[in-house]
C-alpha cells in the first residue's frame, strides 16, 4: 500500500511552524518519499532531515537528523549493529515482524 504523505506533511509543517510563530515557507523544504526498500542518501550540506518509518498504518519511528548527525539519517536505523538501539534491531527482535521479508 502506497500512502502519499506529502500533502499531510505540508499541512503539519505549515500549521506547527505558524503556531510557534516561525512560519516555514514551502520553498525552504522538500518532502521526499523514498518508499519501501530503498537506499538512504546523504543529507545535502547544512540541511536538516526529518525521517519517518511507516508500516501498516502506523509510524514506527520519526526523528530528526541535522548536519552533525548525518550518520543517523544515512545508516544508523538501517543496520541492526550500527548503534546500541536501532529500528532495524528492534524489528528483527519483534516476533510480529518475522516473515515480512521486505
Amino acid at each position: 500500500m502506497v500512502v502519499d504523505f506529502g500533502n499531510g506533511f505540508d499541512k503539519v509543517i505549515r500549521e506547527a511552524s505558524s503556531v510557534l510563530g516561525k512560519p516555514i515557507d514551502k520553498g525552504k523544504y522538500e518532502i521526499i518519499d523514498r518508499g519501501m526498500s530503498h537506499q538512504p542518501k546523504n543529507l545535502p550540506p547544512r540541511m536538516v532531515g526529518i525521517y519517518t518509518f511507516y508500516h501498516e498504518g502506523k509510524f514506527m519511528k520519526m526523528g530528526k537528523a541535522g548536519p552533525n548527525s548525518n550518520s543517523r539519517f544515512l545508516s544508523q536505523h538501517y543496520s541492526p549493529k550500527s548503534a546500541q538501539s536501532t529500528l532495524a534491531a528492534s524489528i528483527l527482535l519483534d516476533n510480529r515482524m518475522q516473515g515480512k521479508g521486505y
